[in-house]
């Protein structure tokens, strides 16, 4: 999970009563890296699992993004 997007981002975090900055990354390319690496995304099983790619807003405002990944016990040649 990480906030997707491009450059930083600054967000007040109340718990702390300080400013927080986020380095954004780009979805695709952390995929792609992943990828390269031998990860396999994990299907989502039906329209209520999780699974694939996954987006979501936080309650101060942040763009995350969550994949659902594995590495095979034996990748594919």
């Amino acid at each position: 999970m990480f906030k997707h997007g491009h450059g930083v981002l600054t967000l007040h975090a109340a718990d702390y009563g300080v400013s927080r900055s986020f380095l954004l990354y780009d979805e695709q390319t952390v995929f792609r890296s992943l990828q390269r690496l031998g990860m396999e995304l994990i299907a989502p099983g039906g329209s209520a699992a999780l699974g694939g790619l996954m987006y979501f807003t936080d309650t101060k405002g942040a763009a995350h993004c969550v994949f659902h990944m594995r590495k095979p016990a034996h990748p594919s040649r």
